[in-house]
């Protein structure tokens, strides 16, 4: 390890070298993290940088680094899910909602003192018959043969404690809310937004939900370019082409053709315009010449 002129441990590549400019344990570590994004950038866009060498800062604790926490990205099917959310604030009535939407088979949530009100206004239109409130504090058997739970209530520790438990009985926990010292949740809530078929989620690693946001105001005006319609249009598909039996590569290729661009964004504007005769002739173009009498037909099921 390189060493500044007080002494402190300057994060070093892999084999040695140093950054150009020395990092300091002063330094907050949100500039930390933003130079090791910097390098990562620079080590991947670059031809100059070699593809072998790896930027990483210290982790141990005892020298003053950190590296954000590495998450496994993963969608869940909560169809058969129990879960529990603690703390029914305006935090915890965005997850019990967010959870009722996906179809758990049970949702439990606590609060002592609930916002009842404003909790219906949440769940408007939800469906409330695998829905539970129970109007007291947290016990730890709650968290018993629960597939997720949700610590969001305003005290630090009681989150704490329910991180804990859930650590120790291998219950995937997520912290909306305050946490003591060496306290932490299993898993984050990633900000998602959701067009027709299509599920969006993107996470900045805990650095910065703020930019989280950012990101999906920018992803949600993108998403409107009518990817939702080729996406129902390619599940509509899918069948016919299948029953061909063609094989996996000839398929493949057919939607390889109509994901990639210039056909791509000619065939969503036609299918946003409703424009059947423009995106029917650019769906032929792909289609294996069995399938070409079918591409109107296979247009109108989208309405």
């Amino acid at each position: 390890m390189i060493c500044g002129p007080t002494g402190t441990p300057i994060p070093t590549l892999v084999g040695g070298q140093s950054p150009s400019r020395p990092i300091y344990r002063s330094v907050e570590d949100s500039s930390r993290r933003t130079l090791l994004l910097f390098f990562a950038l620079v080590q991947r866009f670059s031809f100059s940088c070699p593809a072998n060498v790896v930027i990483t800062l210290d982790e141990r604790a005892a020298k003053g680094y950190t590296l954000p926490m590495r998450y496994y990205p993963l969608f869940l099917n909560l169809a058969e899910a129990r879960c529990l959310v603690v703390g029914a604030g305006p935090v915890g009535r965005r997850k019990i909602a967010d959870l009722l939407a996906c179809g758990p088979s049970h949702l439990l949530a606590l609060d002592p003192r609930p916002d009842e009100t404003a909790l219906k206004q949440a769940l408007e239109g939800l469906p409330l018959d695998r829905f539970s409130l129970e109007r007291r504090t947290f016990r730890p058997e709650d968290a018993e043969n629960r597939t997720l739970v949700f610590a969001a209530t305003p005290s630090a520790e009681v989150n704490s404690a329910i991180a804990r438990l859930c650590r120790n009985s291998g219950t995937l926990c997520n912290v909306a809310g305050p946490l003591e010292d060496g306290a932490s949740g299993s898993f984050l809530v990633p900000a998602h937004l959701e067009n027709g078929p299509i599920t969006l989620a993107l996470s900045t690693g805990g650095c910065s939900p703020a930019l989280a946001r950012a990101l999906k105001e920018d992803l949600k005006t993108w998403l409107q370019d009518g990817y939702a319609l080729l996406a129902l249009l390619l599940k509509a598909l899918r069948p016919r082409l299948l029953a061909l039996g063609l094989g996996s590569d000839a398929d493949a290729a057919v939607f390889r053709a109509l994901c990639a661009r210039p056909l791509r964004d000619e065939l969503m504007d036609a299918l946003a315009r409703k424009d059947v005769d423009s995106a029917a002739s650019l769906l032929r173009s792909a289609l294996p010449a069995a399938l070409s009498l079918s591409a109107e037909e296979i247009i109108h099921e989208l309405d």
